[in-house]
C-alpha cells in the first residue's frame, strides 16, 4: 500500500482511492466542502509568528473576500492580480478568488518593476 517508483518513466505512484469530489469541482468548492467538515480544526500555522488559523476563520474571511470581489463587478473572465509577501491572510484572499470562481495572477514583491509589469502585463488583472 506504500508508494512506487517507476524509473523508466521516473514517475512516483501511490495507492488509487476513491474519490471524494465530483472530477469537475471546483477549487472554490473543494475548499468550501473541507473547511466545512473542518470548522474547529487548525488549516493554517504562520511560521514566522506562530498565529494559528482554523478552517472556519480561513472559511469566513474567504467568504468575505469572494463578496468583496462580487461587488466590485469581477466575474470569472477577470484576473485578480496578487503581489504579496505570505502573510496569515493571504490565504483568504486566494480562497476567495477561488470561491469566486475568479481566475488569480500570484507575484512575490521580490520582483522588480520591469518583472511585475511583464507578468502583469501577459495576464492582465482587472484588480
Amino acid at each position: 500500500m506504500g508508494t512506487n517508483y517507476n524509473p523508466v518513466e521516473r514517475v512516483w505512484s501511490g495507492p488509487i482511492e476513491a474519490t471524494t469530489h465530483h472530477p469537475y469541482t471546483s477549487v472554490g468548492k473543494f475548499f468550501e466542502t473541507t473547511a466545512k467538515k473542518n470548522y474547529c480544526n487548525v488549516a493554517q500555522i504562520f511560521e514566522p509568528t506562530g498565529q494559528e488559523l482554523s478552517y472556519k476563520k480561513i472559511h469566513k474571511m474567504s467568504m468575505k473576500m469572494a463578496n468583496f470581489f462580487h461587488k466590485m463587478g469581477l466575474t470569472q473572465n477577470d484576473v485578480v492580480g496578487i503581489c504579496a509577501s505570505n502573510t496569515p491572510n493571504l490565504a483568504s484572499i486566494v480562497f476567495g478568488a477561488f470561491l469566486a470562481a475568479i481566475p488569480i495572477s500570484t507575484l512575490d514583491p521580490s520582483f522588480d518593476k520591469d518583472g511585475i509589469k511583464h507578468v502583469f502585463g501577459i495576464t492582465q488583472p482587472k484588480s
